[in-house]
């Protein structure tokens, strides 16, 4: 006589069951562990645009350069910048941005961009033989 086994029995319910359960568990961790690193390798990724663009803002080598000589703003260059094509220079940066320059007092010289959250850079900087404070944010 051939004996006929029960393949839905408690044991195997209980066993899917935990090892579905299991299973989510095991997902949900490591999709939480990859918008992690995602995240991270982002915020490195602007860091770097941020720095890389605030310097080259306040370096004469620049093609974006807002200085004369060594920290010191020129209004001409300011100018040029404040006319160059927004998505021409968003290219440079990888990022969208947004670049404002305030007296010490709260007043602002200039900015360009809309402002938003994200990762800022602050520089001291002359114009018109007072400190000034650039402030550049690049944009999540």
């Amino acid at each position: 006589m051939y004996r006929k086994g029960q393949l839905f029995s408690i044991d195997f319910l209980i066993a899917t069951a935990f090892f579905i359960a299991l299973l989510s568990v095991f997902l949900a961790y490591w999709d939480s562990e990859y918008d992690s690193v995602y995240y991270k390798t982002q915020q490195s990724k602007m860091n770097a645009a941020g720095q890389r663009f605030s310097n080259a803002l306040l370096f004469e080598d620049s093609s974006f350069s807002l200085v004369e000589s060594s920290g010191v703003l020129n209004y001409s260059k300011i100018d040029s910048f404040l006319n160059l094509d927004y998505e021409e220079s968003k290219r440079f940066v990888g990022f969208d941005y947004f670049v404002q320059a305030k007296w010490l007092n709260g007043s602002i010289a200039f900015s360009k961009g809309n402002y938003s959250r994200g990762i800022a850079f602050n520089r001291l900087a002359l114009l018109d033989g007072e400190e000034i404070n650039l402030r550049v944010v690049v944009l999540e």
